[in-house]
């Protein structure tokens, strides 16, 4: 099963979190937050949007492929957690976090 792990943020300032796949690829993460509480809280919109095509914003960069997630507001909430070789395993990651990520458990790591 997917899970979202929450976790300090690589220079220790701050959390972050990041959407495994149920085969362990990370999919998504998120920018870092000031405290846990936020990064906790940002969680659920995860779960809500992910399922919606038209919250993804596809990026196409010379042969980098990305996505974005976004709010109903249009702000950036999370981000594809690599950089893609093609177009189409962007997609397919898309769909998997698609299908994963509002079932996916919530892992601390402090």
């Amino acid at each position: 099963m997917a899970v979202f792990i929450i976790h300090r943020a690589t220079k220790g300032e701050g959390y972050q979190f990041t959407l495994e796949s149920s085969q362990g690829e990370a999919l998504l993460t998120s920018d870092v937050y000031k405290d846990f509480e936020s990064c906790w809280h940002d969680v659920e919109p995860i779960r809500i949007y992910a399922p919606l095509e038209s919250r993804y914003e596809r990026v196409n960069r010379l042969h980098e492929y990305t996505f974005w997630l976004k709010a109903a507001n249009q702000k950036l909430i999370a981000r594809s957690a690599r950089k893609y070789a093609s177009a189409a395993s962007r997609d397919q990651a898309i769909e998997r976090t698609k299908w994963e990520a509002p079932l996916a458990n919530v892992r601390i790591e402090k």
